[in-house]
């Protein structure tokens, strides 16, 4: 195990604006992600996961998994620790904060929830940090920010941007891809799939084999779908919706 000892600065500062929700579920966190920060970095959170989404050079899409959830300060794992305890016990100024980089072979010993406690940690891909929701004056789930030792400023977004999607269409498998960000990719599997504005009114369009979909939605033997087209190996910057037929896909 690795430790850190670290102050945060303008700490108390901040919990004057941020909730510290002692309630706080991963359900509540669960979505796109987008920093302030880097223009191209995303945290997507599902389930007990977050994936780091980016893109290097602004260009390769780039993803890394890892494990998140809450853990109490007095977790006995950590009491463990003499230099933690020692670090905790300083007289009558203890550091305001104390970040722990956690290896994996830690992982067996925590217990790690899926709600956070009032004395709770944020478990971040083997990093001890403080979570907070901002609750005013927007609305819950508008503004996170991850404290440890730094302070990583995130806002909701409805979806990835779309050319995310489609480099991440062209490179992952769609199962995983649907898990993670809660959507239903297929796959085209006739040579030919027309593409109709609307079910039974075909356009001049359609989708070959081996092609990728998402569908946004279901009607009777129809599927509505979105598709990123490309050209010559490169997205062309749009997006094609419309209506295929169910048979047209696994």
């Amino acid at each position: 195990m690795k430790y850190t000892k670290h102050l945060i600065f303008g700490f108390l500062l901040l919990i004057s604006n941020l909730s510290i929700a002692q309630n706080l579920k991963l359900s509540d966190i669960k979505g796109v992600w987008k920093s302030v920060k880097y223009e191209y970095n995303f945290q997507v959170f599902y389930e007990d996961s977050v994936a780091s989404i980016g893109l290097r050079d602004n260009i390769e899409i780039v993803i890394s998994f890892g494990k998140i959830g809450f853990m109490d300060e007095n977790d006995p794992y950590l009491l463990k620790i003499d230099s933690i305890q020692n670090n905790l016990d300083n007289g009558d100024n203890p550091p305001l904060y104390i970040r722990v980089n956690l290896e994996d072979k830690d992982i067996k010993h925590l217990n790690i929830k899926n709600e956070k406690s009032k004395n709770g940690l944020f478990y971040f891909d083997g990093i001890l940090s403080k979570l907070g929701i901002e609750d005013y004056p927007i609305h819950v789930g508008t503004r996170m920010e991850i404290l440890n030792s730094n302070v990583h400023i995130y806002m909701k977004e409805q979806d990835l941007p779309a050319l995310f999607i489609y480099k991440l269409l062209t490179k992952y498998p769609l199962n995983m891809l649907g898990k993670m960000l809660d959507k239903t990719f297929m796959k085209i599997i006739s040579m030919k799939a027309m593409i109709y504005s609307n079910p039974n009114r075909a356009t001049k369009m359609y989708l070959l084999k081996n092609d990728s979909v998402e569908v946004t939605e279901e009607k009777d033997n129809w599927l509505k779908i979105k598709y990123y087209p490309e050209k010559n190996g490169e997205w062309t910057g749009k997006t094609i919706e419309g209506w295929i037929k169910k048979s047209d896909v696994e």
